[in-house]
């Protein structure tokens, strides 16, 4: 049986090299990136939505990293693999903090 193939969309792509720049992004601050609001329920659902395409292909990793945050988005594998890059080894809170700043 043959694997599925996933299209890459312009806010996937756009997403990818954010990630790409900053190693990991906080869920909110990615919708604002969007220009979404993240405090509107619809927003949310989208973002789970997207996570999860995105994820069951191994492309980005979704994860509470810091108790009362939002979700954090980093790459995975096949993501790195897609923008030539390396994917994120160990996850700092220092950065992160200075990440959302």
């Amino acid at each position: 049986m043959a694997k599925h193939k996933i299209v890459i969309t312009d806010r996937d792509e756009k997403i990818l090299l954010l990630l790409k720049k900053f190693g990991c992004v906080r869920e909110d601050l990615l919708a604002n990136y969007l220009g979404m609001d993240y405090s509107l329920a619809s927003s949310k659902t989208i973002f789970h939505l997207l996570a999860g395409r995105l994820k069951k292909h191994n492309i980005v990793n979704r994860a509470k990293i810091i108790v009362g945050k939002t979700f954090y988005w980093s790459l995975a594998k096949a993501g790195a693999d897609l923008i030539d890059t390396e994917i994120l080894k160990k996850i700092s809170l220092i950065t992160l903090n200075h990440n959302d700043l």
